[in-house]
């Protein structure tokens, strides 16, 4: 494994940039209700205008996706809602049918946004939060039906989950990010950050070929990098949940930064 080091992983202090990427311009508010259509020219934004959530398209293949980016840097995408169907152009629109996020593009063929839990209530909102979460929910209970923080991409925000949930279930969840192909196209790459599946005190890069490598460890107390001699405290601070119910990481950021975030990076890297 020491053979593949430098190449496969290094913990670094980087915002990677991401360009080559046409993004949607008209903000509606925070929230789309069953009445309204977002559409490729229009966005939503986060009460605090942290985030925001719309079309953007990859002008190297110009397929378009759902996306949820930084408002103040756009070309930051920290989540994508159909990597695995893009749409074809710009004629894609998103909406709510039958208590479901719905999206389709001019050829008006409906794929679910939040196909892994469908909806079962009819009266649903969904909400884009300033913690980066879109979150669907029903109207009256503000019960949480589905959200985008159960469905990550490359992008590790405070408050996500790294690992198991809802281990008693007959649908227990795995949380897990998996980087892009490219910088400039987020269709599913070769590199994953997960939890060991046996120790969960264990956090592994895998590469396509099932080449995996320990990066970081719980002591007890705190996360430990192994090729920086780091633990979380700094700049964030890491916290292990095991139950019979679940086991997972998740972290917060230090109080003397706005937000900090970790990139599974098509490199291999764990970029900071």
């Amino acid at each position: 494994m020491a053979s593949i080091k430098g190449e496969f992983l290094h913990i670094v202090c980087l915002i990677s940039s991401y360009t080559f990427f046409s993004f949607s311009s008209h903000a509606l508010t925070d929230t789309l209700t069953p009445e309204e259509t977002l559409t490729n020219n229009q966005t939503l934004v986060s009460a605090g205008r942290i985030f925001e959530l719309g079309f953007f398209g990859d002008d190297f293949s110009g397929n378009y996706y759902i996306g949820i980016w930084f408002k103040a840097d756009k070309n930051k995408v920290v989540w994508v809602g159909n990597r695995e169907i893009p749409i074809s152009d710009s004629s894609g629109i998103l909406q709510i049918r039958s208590g479901n996020l719905v999206f389709m593009d001019r050829r008006q063929v409906p794929w679910l946004l939040n196909s892994g839990n469908v909806a079962t209530a009819i009266n649903t909102t969904a909400t884009l939060l300033d913690s980066g979460n879109f979150v669907l929910k029903e109207e009256y209970t503000g019960t949480v039906l589905w959200q985008s923080f159960d469905n990550p991409t490359d992008t590790y925000l405070p408050g996500m989950k790294l690992g198991w949930s809802a281990l008693n279930t007959n649908q227990p969840s795995f949380h897990l990010f998996v980087s892009w192909v490219s910088p400039q196209s987020p269709a599913r790459g070769l590199f994953t950050l997960t939890m060991d599946r046996i120790n969960f005190t264990k956090i592994q890069v895998w590469r396509g070929d099932k080449v995996r490598m320990d990066i970081g460890f719980w002591d007890g107390h705190n996360l430990r990098f192994i090729f920086d001699n780091s633990t979380s405290g700094n700049d964030y601070n890491f916290s292990h949940h095991s139950t019979a119910d679940e086991a997972y990481f998740n972290f917060r950021g230090n109080k003397n930064y706005d937000i900090v975030w970790f990139v599974m990076a098509s490199t291999g890297k764990l970029d900071q």
